[in-house]
């Protein structure tokens, strides 16, 4: 069952999440989170807030004209799970990838924070994913 503060915190992390500002969340939490990162072929975590947020921007920094185009927020019991995409580049020749990311509170602050994305995808795998497996939704 989700309550009025988990839904408030669904809100705000998908729309720090639209905006690549999770700045504007930092107040969410925990002075002890936990970063949990699955991505292709590796997994690591980060503990606090400021090396959360580091490795986030550092991410962003790296990406020329990054932009999230797509979310969907689901608010739970105690936090909350976000799918998103993120685009990079120039439309015309752009990079992509998928995320899920879960938020687990201790009923006020964020405690964990777990990160599945399928990295970065380049303009030839997502041509060759859509001639191989063309997806009924986008």
């Amino acid at each position: 069952m989700t309550t009025t503060t988990t839904k408030n915190l669904t809100d705000r992390i998908e729309e720090a999440l639209k905006g690549l500002d999770l700045e504007s969340v930092r107040d969410l939490y925990h002075p002890d989170v936990i970063l949990d990162v699955h991505v292709p072929n590796w997994r690591f975590q980060l503990k606090g807030p400021n090396a959360l947020l580091g490795w986030w921007y550092e991410q962003i920094a790296h990406m020329p004209n990054p932009r999230a185009v797509w979310t969907r927020a689901t608010p739970t019991g105690r936090g909350a799970v976000v799918e998103w995409e993120i685009r990079i580049g120039d439309p015309q020749n752009e990079g992509l990838c998928r995320e899920v990311d879960i938020f687990h509170t201790d009923g006020n602050l964020i405690t964990e924070h777990v990160i599945w994305c399928t990295g970065m995808w380049d303009p030839a795998t997502i041509a060759r994913q859509q001639a191989e497996a063309p997806m009924i939704c986008w």
